[in-house]
């Protein structure tokens, strides 16, 4: 990518500057996309469940709270390293992004009504590494996605620590809103983050130098590691710290809340250095965010998709196979483009093609292992006899976005677990 050093990041020569032209850009997700990623999850969301907080220890907290959803505000840390060491205004894909929030819940959604806490908060901290996987210098927008290690905190403290709520005023260093008071509580519940989600950061830079546009939104599925017995309870008294849980977020961060232009690049008061603080230096961003969004907390769905065969199956069973010959192209059923070193090694009858039987057939690890249970999974899904969690077109999305974004292995662990499941092919 040519770089034009005098406009900033992403500027490229020629484009009118985003203060003139007063763009509104909205990073809201798309409805097929948070499908897709609780497909991915594999979850059904939960309605109606219950927090206790008398169970929290040391607290002295009593009564229910029931929602299906929480809401938060809080502050996002975002860190791009310069890993090439050229320009350090503009993000290249492949290099990291750090990233670092505390929140705090601003309300609890149940049946549509927000219910606010008081006299007490529930905070959350958070640390995930990303990488970037795109930047397209004519909307000036990079995309990342989250790697596989990540952490999300969930403490509960009988004092509502912040209560300075100025968006415009708490983000400037020595703004006095920090990590006082996020942390202070008694921890409920740890999450681990799922690699293969991520978001988009827009960095446009106007003329004068001034931040035009630098928003950004990022949606996370957060796997429960741990949770305090008897907090958590789902509609039917069951207690989740026993449940294969999971939350999905949908956040949007704001790097210019008070729209003076400029970003605000000073950490605040209080900010805990051991989540990684602000560096300076040789980054390509390191700022503070203003960030809002939401959360919904679902289990593992247990109704049906409880059959599926594996790669070997499906080779060594062609009589079997429904809606698909051992012949048909890969690429021509999933629609997408085949790797050249796994055409190479795979094209066994040096057609150009890479056949469905060719596939099953490939050997080794990684992305051939992607390349073998993607086929698996699409001949689960045709046939009639085996439950399968995913349908025909599910399977087709899922490998498309994949070879999309590049994320093989988050989507290959999932369909790896579904194809291994067995069952009976002629019932």
């Amino acid at each position: 990518m040519k770089r034009d050093q005098s406009h900033g990041w992403f500027r490229k020569k020629g484009r009118p500057s985003g203060q003139t032209t007063a763009r509104q850009r909205s990073f809201q997700p798309r409805v097929e996309a948070l499908e897709q990623r609780r497909l991915l999850a594999g979850i059904d969301l939960l309605q109606g469940m219950t927090f206790d907080l008398s169970a929290v220890p040391d607290q002295g907290l009593s009564g229910e709270v029931s929602f299906d959803e929480i809401t938060y505000l809080g502050i996002a840390h975002a860190k791009i390293e310069d890993s090439e060491g050229g320009v350090p205004d503009f993000p290249d894909v492949g290099e990291a992004v750090q990233v670092d929030a505390l929140f705090r819940a601003t309300s609890f959604v149940s049946g549509g009504a927000l219910m606010s806490p008081a006299f007490w908060e529930m905070t959350f901290d958070l640390r995930v590494a990303s990488t970037v996987k795109s930047v397209d210098p004519f909307t000036g927008v990079a995309g990342f996605t989250h790697t596989q290690n990540g952490v999300l905190n969930v403490y509960v403290d009988n004092l509502m620590d912040n209560l300075d709520d100025q968006a415009n005023t708490h983000l400037k260093a020595g703004g006095g809103y920090g990590g006082s008071g996020f942390r202070d509580g008694t921890l409920v519940a740890t999450f681990r983050v799922r690699a293969g989600d991520g978001g988009a950061l827009d960095g446009m830079v106007g003329l004068d130098g001034l931040a035009a546009v630098l928003d950004g939104s990022d949606d996370g599925t957060f796997e429960l590691d741990w949770a305090m017995p008897g907090v958590f309870f789902d509609a039917n008294g069951t207690d989740l710290s026993t449940t294969v849980l999971r939350a999905l977020s949908d956040a949007n961060f704001d790097m210019d809340p008070d729209n003076d232009g400029k970003p605000n690049s000073g950490a605040p008061s209080a900010w805990p250095v051991d989540l990684g603080g602000a560096t300076g230096g040789g980054n390509v961003m390191d700022v503070f965010a203003l960030q809002d969004g939401s959360v919904r907390l679902g289990v593992e769905q247990e109704n049906g998709g409880g059959e599926g065969f594996t790669p070997g199956f499906w080779k060594n069973h062609t009589e079997a196979w429904m809606g698909y010959a051992p012949t048909d192209s890969y690429a021509d059923v999933f629609g997408v483009t085949i790797h050249a070193k796994v055409l190479k090694l795979g094209d066994s009858n040096h057609d150009g093609e890479l056949s469905l039987i060719e596939t099953l057939n490939l050997k080794g690890n990684h992305i051939k292992s992607f390349y073998r249970h993607s086929v698996a999974a699409l001949l689960n899904a045709a046939h009639s006899n085996v439950d399968y969690e995913f349908s025909e077109d599910d399977v087709k999305a899922m490998v498309t976005e994949a070879f999309a974004t590049g994320e093989f292995e988050s989507l290959k662990l999932i369909l790896e677990a579904q194809n291994e499941l067995e069952g009976d092919i002629n019932s």
